[in-house]
């Protein structure tokens, strides 16, 4: 009877007081420990993102700035080893990058009326925390400051595929195409994001450019068309150019007419991951 006893009282010692086992409660205490810990690094970010915010003001410092938010993004995957898919980490990050913009400045998207996934690329990027909002023009509403960004669908077509035409030639200097959309992981659809900030050099970066030429011309060495309608074409280059740079890229070709730089972005990594 006591030898029962005994096994009785050692099998209680492996079993918490609601049923579970020793071990496995152990380890989900250990996970709540390391919950707090993640929250509490989190509110330590929080407090060194402010402060670059304020550091920021009376400067021309940008506050979203996606080549240094790429870079990140790129260095973090890098360095991922984990058990958890690479994907989830990304989006992860994205979250907390978007809500580090939202800490510094009212950053707003715009998204076509009627396009649910320019709004879901708009969320899985910029983060739940940033209004996103339907408009009837999203290029408008980025020229007029009430968008600070715009997604846009992949150029081509007519109709709205046609807004890198409207851009071109009135494009104010303070505006740019930033970002291919989905940056990480894959998607159906394939979008462009239109800001109010230019993007500095990631590292692997493409650029565009709007070229005034013959419609019968090839296209001049180095560059992909992405989209033709009459006589402007919407090329690809590999690389970072910038504005100044564009027009001098282009200086001795006869087959161009004029040249219109519209933005500099970080290339997407399941691009990169692809190639």
């Amino acid at each position: 009877m006591a030898k029962s006893t005994r096994r009785g009282a050692a099998k209680a010692g492996k079993t918490a007081a609601d049923g579970v086992p020793r071990a496995l409660a152990d380890l989900r205490t250990a996970i709540d420990g390391v919950d707090r810990e993640l929250l509490d690094l989190l509110g330590r970010r929080a407090a060194l993102v402010q402060k670059v915010g304020k550091a920021k003001q009376g400067t021309d410092t940008v506050v979203h700035h996606p080549g240094r938010e790429a870079q990140v993004l790129a260095r973090l995957l890098g360095r991922h080893k984990g058990a958890y898919p690479a994907a989830a980490v990304a989006r992860i990050w994205r979250e907390i990058i978007a809500a580090s913009v939202r800490l510094q400045t009212d950053f707003r998207v715009a998204t076509p009326a009627n396009t649910p996934w320019a709004m879901l690329l708009a969320r899985q990027h910029f983060g739940e925390a940033t209004p996103v909002a339907e408009s009837v023009n999203p290029l408008a509403a980025v020229r007029a400051g009430r968008a600070s960004a715009a997604v846009l669908p992949w150029p081509g077509g007519g109709g709205a595929g046609l807004w890198w035409r409207r851009f071109a030639p009135t494009r104010p200097e303070d505006v740019s195409v930033i970002w291919q959309l989905p940056f990480t992981g894959d998607a159906r659809r394939t979008a462009m994001v239109v800001g109010r900030a230019h993007s500095a050099p990631s590292g692997q970066d493409r650029s565009w450019l709007v070229l005034e030429m013959d419609p019968a011309r090839r296209n001049p060495p180095a560059m992909r068309r992405i989209a033709q309608s009459g006589r402007l074409r919407l090329v690809e280059c590999d690389g970072y150019i910038s504005a100044a740079d564009a027009a001098a890229r282009l200086a001795s070709s006869r087959a161009v007419d004029a040249v219109h730089w519209l933005g500099a972005f970080p290339l997407p990594l399941g691009v990169l991951d692809a190639e």
